[in-house]
């Protein structure tokens, strides 16, 4: 090799370092995921609103059909879908809830890992590199 290692390295070191533009393309593509989760957020929540409250109607509407029949049997087909209906309701309110969640914790992340960029360009070229080495050596 004609290259010394460290050189080698400041060279690497050198392309992964953040610059304005890549941090504020890296923002802007952020960003337009962030949106484009929260897009997909707001009609999942409708979706689930829309079938949880069906589920809710046709399982009442079911129970008092049956109810009001008086029949010794009731019709089981009917209940066991009302309740199957019910059932996945419930499970795609549950899904709801931890996309929910998972798209606030994203959205934090992000935010956090913006602010390590931010901290990063700020903090001198110098004191990077010998931090680096010294945590290397440890």
């Amino acid at each position: 090799m004609s290259e010394s290692p460290n050189k080698i390295r400041e060279q690497l070191l050198a392309q992964n370092e953040p610059t304005r533009e890549r941090r504020l393309k890296y923002e802007k593509e952020t960003q337009a995921m962030l949106n484009e989760l929260e897009v997909g957020f707001r009609r999942e929540k409708w979706g689930t609103g829309i079938l949880w409250v069906y589920a809710t109607f046709f399982m009442t509407v079911a129970l008092l059909v049956t109810g009001y029949r008086n029949q010794v049997q009731p019709e089981i087909s009917i209940l066991a879908f009302a309740f199957t209906l019910l059932i996945m309701g419930a499970v795609e309110l549950i899904k709801h809830f931890i996309n929910r969640s998972r798209v606030e914790v994203l959205k934090e992340l992000k935010a956090m890992q913006m602010q390590v960029f931010e901290l990063e360009s700020l903090m001198p070229k110098h004191s990077r590199q010998n931090g680096g080495e010294k945590q290397r050596t440890d």
